[in-house]
């Protein structure tokens, strides 16, 4: 069977993900709001385990058909990232341990 016969189904052609989609990701910090924090160190907390910190993030995935323009980056920082903490925002990942538990 052919990559063609594969993608149809009664005759309709399926659409697929194109190969040449681009894929970034934004973070935004921190993920959880302090009140949600709190709680979660508290349960932690009793379950006998020493809780040093914990670190979270949002991280968003986008997908593009072709770069965006600096316009459009700017609006997609601007819907995404909050507006008065501008510097918890970035294209890299602000967690600084990789090791999760």
């Amino acid at each position: 069977m052919t990559a063609e016969e594969q993608n149809s189904i009664d005759g309709q052609q399926q659409k697929t993900p194109m190969a040449s989609n681009l894929i970034f990701h934004l973070y935004r910090k921190p993920g959880l709001s302090p009140f949600i924090l709190g709680l979660l160190k508290k349960r932690v907390k009793a379950l006998g385990i020493d809780l040093v910190d914990i670190q979270t993030e949002v991280c968003f995935n986008i997908e593009v058909k072709e770069i965006l323009s600096d316009q459009e980056t700017q609006i997609l920082t601007w819907l995404l990232s909050e507006t008065f903490e501008p510097e918890n925002f970035s294209n890299t990942t602000f967690l600084t341990h990789p090791q999760v538990i």
